[in-house]
């Protein structure tokens, strides 16, 4: 499910792994390179990140900045965007949120149906990953956005 509530976008997922399982692999260069390699990340406070974005991302194509929060296993917080994970009896549940900025060339709601369909593919391939198929991130098609009604998108 995904929701946007004012210019904050959150993609939940209930996953059947542990939370060290999910955590290991929003944090673990290793496990990044496979399913989001144009990640790089000091896993730890304070620490750097960079995204490279490939393929057809229409946002900016490269972000950086500093790990503001690092709590493990329950969450991460870099830039703008935050991992929170919570242990469930049958695994855990990551909550995944990126305030957005809208770039006043595009409507927000375009932006917001670009933006939301960009993280639902990285959030589908981090499943993939985590399930042991085949993840290919340029290969795995955006959701659109755009003909789905998502709570404070307008």
């Amino acid at each position: 499910a995904s929701c946007l509530v004012g210019s904050e976008m959150c993609i939940r997922d209930r996953l059947n792994h542990s939370i060290e399982r999910v955590w290991k692999l929003v944090t673990d260069a290793n496990e990044l390179a496979v399913w989001f390699p144009g990640l790089t990340l000091q896993s730890y406070q304070g620490g750097k990140f960079e995204i490279w974005f490939g393929g057809k991302c229409e946002g900016p194509p490269h972000v950086s900045g500093i790990v503001t929060k690092y709590d493990p296993p329950n969450e991460l917080v870099m830039g703008s965007m935050r991992y929170k994970l919570t242990a469930t009896p049958t695994g855990c549940r990551l909550v995944f949120t990126d305030i957005l900025h809208f770039d006043g060339v595009r409507s927000n709601k375009d932006f917001s149906n670009s933006v939301l369909g960009g993280w639902h593919m990285y959030m589908d391939t981090l499943v993939y990953a985590l399930e042991g198929g085949d993840v290919n991130p340029q290969g795995t098609a955006e959701f659109d956005y755009s003909k789905v009604d998502v709570l404070g998108r307008d």
